[in-house]
């Protein structure tokens, strides 16, 4: 993997005395960029569906104009009309922090002609297997090589985010001269120069503090050469920075005295206990730079960078209706914390689809068990008894789902192993979406032939993952090691067995001004089982302004003279790989000089539906709205990132069409201009005409 080191890169709120409502999500609606194509109506549907259902802030919402058509566009295209576009507005509206999420909305091709990349392949056994059909999905996580030009992304192992077996924690994750250092302190073990090993760890360890493996080197080797204190000091630290295998400290014999003292026992129970045959599970993070170890650096550290990236729906004669999509997407979001019981099923048959992934049942199969999770395999294409599953691992070309005695359950995630699963643009194979219309929250497909190589499908255990608490989507990625070809869809952070942590949040203005936000948290008091807080997050307006350790209470003092309805969410974020994360947001009310702007449905103009000559039978809406605000010079009215108009004055009135804005729920607020001052009203949402069955 020499390829890898061309990548190595050297507050204001108004809050009220209430209780918020929370939403909870290992990924949450701020970490998710929702990209909508301008000039398609079903895009424009779905989109609000989903924002709606997700509450994902307004400048989360990218909408594109003059996105090419088709199912399959060529790479520059993609580059220039999609790619670059996206990434300048995530950077525009300071999101780089926490985005780590592109959701592309119906409406965008799904394939990308890679040509000139696969021309450039020198390595014949592995470009006789890579066509040169790549998904969208996949272009977009390999983002940093698509705008350098490089074809190292059709490498088999190029996603290093994805796990691997357990003992790829302990290789090299270093180039140059840290790689020789590392080296070095292998051969000094081998050598069985413990102490001198441990320095090197050590010092490894003190430049790259987020590189836990090496902290557990050092204690390994200083425990081998005597040195106790030096031993349970590195110990402790290799936990603190994120150790999360109990397992695999319990097994280590030369730290088999440390793991029974009381301090070091308290805290391994806080660790997994799960099975060592592969990596565990970690949260994602797009600032984050992963290693060839599978472990991740800080930015400034290098390392290699990607953005998860899914489809919310394919509408398409092949694929999805509107209203599948939209269903799969507000069923999926609703599945959040549900823990359920449901089996996950293996298909075992004597198709290459299910050969080809049958070495791998075993190491997710043990570890389902191990969390009390059922499993089942089954020698058939699909399950042939009653019963209700949370996970299917199927390899299959074609499938019936409709009528099938057992159900997928809220929140599940299936997939097949197959060619075209993902290819909207042949009859030939099911599809994925019928995957989704069968209830699962995700599933995945190849846009072009992948030839049955694991290392393009997500490996089995991706269901143990999902099960540790992790989101859809994290889950695929975690699994998949080559996901050029493959197309993801489905809901993106649905989280049915996250353990955030169990508390909330209250929020109130202090001080003899009014003018300070005290932010405390308090215990549930209920018998849940929950990550306790790691970190508070603080977002206005959807954009990160404030992390912070674990404190209660933390208080801001505000300017006075600020005014509006300010949209405010705090996130809690578990002390635990997977990094659950309880979030509570609120539109709160800064009592400032200049007043509020209010926007209302016109009652006398009511609501205007007639029937649409378009064939595909929508119907058009129109809703006559009312802006009103005392002194304003003008008042717009947006429609997530976009003005959907304006009215001269302090008052008047606006038409908002769903021919042009999509159906479903609208979220529109409005903002008044006083000079260069804006201030925010309250949103309100209307809900355009119904999206057709």
């Amino acid at each position: 993997m020499q390829w890898l080191h061309r990548y190595l890169l050297p507050v204001w709120v108004g809050l009220t005395a209430t209780i918020a409502s929370p939403a909870i999500a290992g990924l949450g609606p701020e970490n998710v960029v929702v990209v909508v194509n301008g000039d398609s109506h079903d895009s424009r549907t779905v989109a609000n569906h989903y924002v709606a259902a997700r509450q994902i802030p307004a400048a989360n919402v990218v909408v594109l104009e003059d996105v090419p058509a088709g199912l399959k566009i060529g790479l520059e295209d993609f580059k220039t009309k999609i790619l670059r576009p996206i990434l300048a507005q995530i950077d525009a509206r300071g999101l780089g922090n926490q985005v780590s999420v592109v959701a592309y909305s119906a409406g965008f091709p799904t394939a990308v002609d890679v040509s000139s990349h696969t021309a450039r392949m020198t390595d014949e056994n592995v470009k006789k297997f890579q066509l040169p059909t790549a998904s969208i999905t996949g272009l977009t996580f390999f983002y940093r090589f698509v705008l350098a030009d490089d074809p190292n992304y059709l490498n088999w192992f190029s996603n290093l985010y994805a796990r691997g077996r357990f003992e790829r924690h302990f290789v090299n994750p270093f180039f140059g001269d840290k790689k020789e250092l590392f080296d070095e302190a292998v051969e000094k073990l081998d050598a069985a120069e413990h102490a001198a090993a441990a320095e090197i760890f050590k010092t490894l360890f003190e430049e790259y503090p987020s590189l836990a493996p090496l902290a557990i080197r050092a204690a390994e080797a200083y425990a081998s050469a005597g040195d106790a204190d030096e031993a349970k000091q590195w110990l402790i630290k290799g936990i603190a920075a994120g150790w999360w295998s109990a397992t695999y400290l319990r097994q280590s014999e030369p730290l088999e005295e440390f793991v029974g003292d009381r301090t070091i026992a308290a805290v391994l129970e806080r660790l997994s206990d799960a099975p060592i045959s592969a990596q565990g599970p970690i949260g994602f993070n797009s600032r984050r730079g992963w290693t060839g170890s599978g472990d991740w650096v800080r930015p400034e550290q290098g390392g290699i960078h990607y953005l998860l990236s899914c489809v919310l729906g394919v509408v398409h004669p092949r694929g999805s209706s509107v209203n599948q999509a939209v269903q799969v997407l507000e069923r999926s979001a609703a599945a959040d914390l549900t823990r359920p019981s449901a089996t996950v099923g293996f298909s075992k048959t004597g198709d290459v689809r299910t050969t080809t992934r049958f070495p791998n049942f075993g190491d997710a199969m043990v570890w389902l068990s191990a969390r009390g999770r059922k499993t089942e395999v089954f020698n058939s294409s699909l399950p042939r008894g009653s019963g209700d599953y949370v996970g299917l691992v199927l390899g299959t070309a074609t499938m019936d789902l409709t009528a099938q005695p057992w159900r997928l359950v809220p929140g599940a995630i299936a997939e097949s192993l197959t060619s075209t699963g993902a290819a909207f643009d042949t009859a030939a194979q099911t599809k994925l979406t019928e995957l989704l219309h069968a209830g699962a929250a995700m599933s995945s497909g190849a846009v072009a032939e992948p030839f049955s190589l694991q290392f393009k499908f997500p490996l089995p255990i991706m269901h143990a993952y999902y099960a540790e608490g992790i989101s859809a989507i994290e889950a695929f990625y975690l699994s998949v090691t080559s996901p050029y070809q493959l197309l993801i869809v489905g809901e993106p952070i649905c989280q049915p067995f996250a353990s955030p942590p169990a508390e909330i949040v209250r929020m109130s203005l202090v001080g003899e001004e009014g003018n300070q936000v005290s932010i405390q948290r308090e215990a549930l008091g209920l018998r849940i089982e929950g990550a306790p807080t790691r970190e508070i997050q603080i977002y206005v307006e959807g954009k990160l302004i404030k992390a912070s350790p674990p404190v209660s209470p933390i208080q801001m003092n505000l300017p006075a003279q600020l005014s509006g309805a300010v949209h405010v969410r705090v996130v809690l974020i578990g002390g635990h790989p997977t990094e659950p994360r309880l979030g509570f947001s609120e539109t709160l009310e800064l009592r400032g000089p200049l007043p509020f702007p209010t926007v209302s449905v016109d009652v006398a103009a009511d609501v205007d539906v007639v029937p649409n000559s378009d064939p595909s039978g929508r119907p058009e809406q129109t809703t006559t709205l009312r802006l009103e605000c005392p002194g304003a010079d003008r008042i717009e009215l947006r429609l997530a990132s976009e003005s959907a108009g304006e009215v001269v004055g302090e008052s008047g009135e606006l038409q908002v069409e769903s021919q042009r804005w999509g159906n479903g729920p609208l979220r529109l607020r409005p903002i008044a201009h006083f000079g260069d001052t804006k201030v925010p009203g309250h949103e309100l949402t209307i809900h355009a005409a119904p999206t057709p069955e």
